[in-house]
């Protein structure tokens, strides 16, 4: 009994905090809506449409907005929010998929290059600027011509572009807090260096990392949609924003909705994103909040 009251008492005693964030945060708290909205939308959406985003009706080809098409058709009369909500779950798809193996991959070296230091730290360092002085649309551009036209090649040309980012942030991160005292400390206790690494340092970037990583999904989302809008990416009849709005190019003049819609998709869940990473920010860095208290 006494246990489960202190697990309940723990649990109110957090309430007030979470509250005080969410009025601290109101801008934050409606991004979250957004994006939460959108993954509802993306997971359950489409099973609950009536619709299943793939046939075709061309008695209702570019027909506008109505009760039975919210959000209209398109050129082949397919359920233009069907589409949209099955295109939001290949975005999270890609978005989180992307950043997942970014941080995998570049977090590993950036942690790695940034303790060990020496030529390894050179050479990643290096290699790091090479990649971030290419614009990330152009990089993805050039590998996506060069692996094909697919989801899998959209996803590793992105995946690229994204590695050199996180390589950077940790290892940034890594060489501020290799200096700390309790850093010192453990390396004076004996501790093996991947032991230092793993339990003194990372847990302390973890926070750094997921604010950024909300941020970041926000930027590969985009970028993959300009690379399918490009006719590079992910490519007909798959549902995807970017391309979407390159399919419906064609017709803005006659059908504006077909263009509008997936267009406003995008600007609301990049909205929300980037409204919920910089709340996480201001409340994960103690040094804007100590800021904010004053």
């Amino acid at each position: 009994m006494s246990a489960a009251a202190g697990v309940v008492g723990r649990g109110r005693a957090r309430m007030p905090a979470l509250r005080k964030v969410a009025r601290n945060q109101r801008i934050g708290t409606i991004g979250g809506l957004i994006v939460l909205l959108f993954v509802l939308g993306a997971i359950i959406g489409p099973m609950l449409s009536p619709y299943d985003g793939f046939d075709q009706s061309l008695g209702e080809r570019l027909n506008p907005p109505s009760l039975a098409h919210p959000a209209g058709n398109d050129q082949f009369g397919r359920d233009l929010l069907t589409r949209i909500l099955l295109g939001g779950r290949l975005s999270l798809l890609i978005g989180i998929s992307v950043v997942s193996c970014a941080i995998l991959i570049g977090g590993t070296l950036g942690a790695v290059a940034g303790y060990v230091g020496g030529w390894l730290d050179r050479i990643v360092a290096a290699s790091a600027d090479v990649l971030l002085a290419i614009p990330a649309l152009l990089l993805g551009i050039t590998m996506v011509a060069a692996l094909g036209q697919s989801l899998r090649n959209l996803m590793i040309a992105v995946v690229i572009t994204e590695i050199p980012v996180f390589i950077r942030l940790v290892r940034g991160s890594v060489l501020t807090l290799r200096e700390r005292d309790f850093v010192v400390a453990a390396i004076a206790l004996g501790n093996p260096r991947h032991v230092v690494l793993l339990r003194h340092i990372v847990p302390n970037l973890i926070s750094d990392v997921m604010v950024y990583a909300s941020l970041r999904v926000a930027t590969v989302i985009l970028t993959a949609a300009t690379l399918s809008f490009l006719g590079l990416g992910v490519q007909p009849p798959t549902a995807e924003w970017g391309s979407m709005i390159n399919e419906a190019r064609q017709y803005y003049r006659v059908s504006p909705h077909f263009i509008i819609a997936p267009g406003v998709a995008i600007m609301l869940f990049i909205l929300g994103l980037n409204l919920m990473g910089d709340a996480l920010r201001d409340v994960l860095d103690p040094r804007l909040a100590s800021k904010s208290s004053d």
